[in-house]
C-alpha cells in the first residue's frame, strides 16, 4: 500500500471519521480534511404550546444520566427521546 492508502486506512479506524486528502498540483498548500459527526444517540424534545407546529428537538451523542433526564424534565419540561 501507498502512504496515503495507509493515511486512509488509519483514519478509517479512528472514532472521528477523518479523511484527509493529499495537497494537488493546483492546490499545493492546502490539504483537505472531511470530517463525519459521530451517531446521534437521542434528541431532547422540547414542547411547544402550539400542538400543530409540532416539536424542537436538539440532538445529542451521549446519553445524558438519569438525574439529568429528570431534572431537565421538572424543571423545563424537556423529554428525552432516544435514537
Amino acid at each position: 500500500m501507498s502512504g496515503d492508502q495507509n493515511q486512509y486506512q488509519r483514519d478509517q479506524e479512528n472514532v472521528s471519521y477523518m479523511y484527509t486528502m493529499p495537497p494537488q498540483e493546483i492546490l499545493s498548500h492546502t490539504h483537505l480534511s472531511f470530517y463525519l459527526p459521530p451517531p446521534t444517540v437521542g434528541y431532547w424534545v422540547v414542547p411547544n404550546g402550539d400542538p400543530i407546529a409540532g416539536y424542537t428537538k436538539f440532538p445529542t451523542y451521549s446519553v445524558p444520566r438519569w438525574h439529568h433526564r429528570y431534572f431537565m424534565n421538572l424543571i423545563f419540561g424537556w423529554k428525552w427521546e432516544g435514537a
